[in-house]
Order: C-alpha cells, then sequence, then structure tokens
C-alpha cells in the first residue's frame, strides 16, 4: 500500500463501536447499496471539514487491506458547472493485503461532456477493474466486501436511480459487472466522501482525472469512440 494512504491514516485511531455506529444503510437497488459514514445533512456553522476527514479515515483505516477499496473521481474544464468541456475519470483501487500498492485507472471521455458522465462513469471504471482484479487475485476469502468512495452524491444517486447520464450501454455493462460480484459473494458499497477534504484516495482520484482532461484540452491524449464487450465471466480462465 502506498506510503500516501499510509500517512494519511496514521493518526487514526479505530474504535470498532464508533464506526459501526456512524455506517447506516439508507438505500439499496439490488446488489448495490449506499452506506453513509458521514451525516449528509449536517450543515452546523461550526462544523469543520476536517471532522468529515478524520471520518472517513477512520473508515479507511478501519477496512484497508480487508476489503478492496476504491476511490472514484471525475474532472472537466469548464468555467461553469453545467457546461460541456474536455473531460475524464480515474478509479484508484486498494487490493487486499499482501496483493501490492494501490493501482491507479484513468480514461479520456471527450472534449465535450459534464462532469456528472465523468463522476458516474468513474464508478464504472472502478467495477470494471476490481472484475478483473478478483479473477486473478489469489488473497481473495470465500465472501468479499468491495467499498466504492466516491465524492459525487448525484452520481451514486444515478447508479441507484439506474439513470445513467450518457447512455444505456454503461447502464447496462455496469449491471453485467454487478451481477458478476454477486454470483461470487461480492457486496457493493457505494459510500459518499466528501471532496478537496485531503483525503488521500480521493486526491489521487481527482489528480489523475484532471491531468487526464488537460493532456484532452491540449492534444496530448486522443480520444477513441469506446468499443463496449460482454464482461468475461470472473471464472473464465
Amino acid at each position: 500500500m502506498s506510503k500516501q494512504l499510509f500517512s494519511a491514516i496514521d493518526d487514526c485511531q479505530i474504535i470498532d463501536d464508533r464506526c459501526n455506529n456512524l455506517c447506516s444503510l439508507s438505500r439499496t437497488s439490488g446488489s448495490v447499496s449506499r452506506l453513509d459514514i458521514i451525516d449528509r445533512g449536517d450543515d452546523r456553522p461550526n462544523s469543520h471539514p476536517g471532522d468529515k476527514r478524520h471520518l472517513v479515515n477512520d473508515f479507511v483505516a478501519k477496512f484497508l487491506g480487508k476489503s478492496v477499496l476504491i476511490f472514484t473521481d471525475g474532472s472537466v474544464l469548464c468555467s461553469q458547472e453545467r457546461s460541456l468541456g474536455p473531460g475524464a475519470y480515474a478509479a484508484v483501487m486498494c487490493p487486499l493485503k499482501g496483493d501490492g500498492g494501490e493501482r491507479i485507472f484513468t480514461k479520456a471521455v471527450g472534449k465535450h461532456t459534464d462532469i456528472l458522465s465523468c463522476e458516474v462513469e468513474g464508478i464504472v471504471l472502478g467495477v470494471e477493474n476490481v472484475v478483473e482484479y478478483y479473477r486473478g487475485t489469489c488473497f481473495r476469502k470465500t465472501e468479499e466486501v468491495l467499498y466504492i468512495l466516491c465524492d459525487c452524491d448525484r452520481a451514486i444517486d444515478c447508479i441507484l436511480e439506474k439513470s445513467f447520464v450518457r447512455n444505456n450501454s454503461g447502464q447496462r455493462r455496469f449491471d453485467a459487472l454487478v451481477t458478476q460480484l454477486e454470483q461470487v459473494k461480492v457486496k457493493v458499497f457505494l459510500v459518499w466522501i466528501p471532496s478537496h477534504s485531503d483525503i488521500a484516495g480521493n486526491e489521487i482520484a481527482d489528480s489523475q482525472a484532471k491531468q487526464v482532461a488537460r493532456e484532452i484540452e491540449t492534444g496530448r491524449t486522443v480520444v477513441l469512440k469506446a468499443v463496449l464487450s460482454a464482461p468475461k465471466p470472473l471464472n473464465d480462465t
């Protein structure tokens, strides 16, 4: 595991009761559930961003190495939230203990895309690569839990409501991937985390997505149309 992720959670003292109490299931769609580790309605004037950061780091420290964790993020270079621009997304996967350091995946979307599409497809990218990971690792247990940590509330809602932004092909592919995970007893939880709060995994995903978006803008990365194919079964050799 990376020194950056370890140093970020080094000062966290995990108290199991605290972690268990702060986590709650708020929504479920099929085999994918939303897990709340932070009170999203906490808008108190004296609420400090560092409090939420420590809650997330406590959660990460509790499950790092025991379960697969994925941080996802999207980025679009535009001046307004709803405007279009060069966009990309990234996923940072923290594997099971003994299986090496984190793995980073990025993908360019296009020159004229929106931020919500990038955020949603970042989640899909994470699931896509964890399917590949489970296919090859020798460290997996009979039953596993996958935690996907995303800083976009709306993207999580799109996943749970099955209302993909760009097209239905992404939805069908995501459903097929999750079905494969379900068949091999991997539970999937979507976890909202605050953005730009010095959460190591999130910061890495953010910087990687922004880098690819800048490369699209400058012409260093050429965006090709993706050819979607049916996912390969996990037990297929």
